[in-house]
């Protein structure tokens, strides 16, 4: 559809299954949704200031079942999170920044673990770490402001050094009760969701990097 493609390099794309939409986010910063039967563009969103490319959009109304939301991710080390208000409305209701010993988000994925919402991100330095879904879920940002409050302890359930390269996706897998991950370093690691330990036998390595 001319006139309503990015006008840069499109990163990723994620359908919403409560929305029936795809979303998709670009090097130009900003994130767009598109009707999954027709492709036409429905809404477009600068995330922050709009300089840092998005590296991921994660659908958090899969894992929960409740608010419509969703979970953007950005090379300026923010995890950004929008609610879908009625009218159509985007809201931003939660900004996160990823501290310095953690690499910039590259890849997210979400689940609901005994009860218990949680968004997982792949880093660029190989860890992965899980958190609430619900970081500042009343996050009103001051006027004007793109900056979100950075990382605290009560925010992360827990981080895992498991790969030595940037993380190219990570995956919740129902059946173990585990999120996988796969990376640059030739490697698939299962971590248990629960204790977030690997899970025996079940890493493997490859003589290619895993994009």
């Amino acid at each position: 559809r001319p006139g309503t493609r990015h006008p840069n390099v499109i990163t990723c794309v994620e359908y919403l299954v409560g929305l029936d939409k795809y979303a998709t986010g670009s090097k130009d910063g900003r994130w767009r949704l598109w009707n999954a039967s027709d492709f036409a563009k429905t809404a477009e969103t600068r995330n922050g200031d709009g300089t840092a490319w998005i590296t991921a959009v994660c659908d958090l109304t899969a894992a929960s079942g409740r608010n419509k939301r969703v979970a953007v991710s950005a090379l300026d080390r923010s995890v950004s999170v929008y609610t879908f208000r009625m009218g159509g409305k985007i809201e931003l209701t939660g900004r996160f920044i990823a501290p310095g010993s953690m690499g910039a988000p590259m890849c997210l994925a979400a689940a609901t673990i005994a009860g218990e919402d949680r968004l997982v991100f792949g880093s660029g330095s190989g860890q992965v770490v899980a958190m609430t879904c619900d970081l500042d879920a009343d996050y009103v940002p001051p006027a004007g402001s793109v900056h979100g409050h950075n990382l605290h302890r009560d925010d992360v359930l827990g981080v895992h050094q498991a790969h030595s390269d940037w993380v190219t996706r990570v995956l919740h897998v129902e059946e173990l009760n585990a999120f996988a991950s796969s990376s640059m370093d030739g490697r698939v690691v299962v971590v248990d969701a629960r204790a977030r330990v690997d899970v025996p036998g079940q890493e493997g390595r490859f003589r290619e990097r895993i994009n």
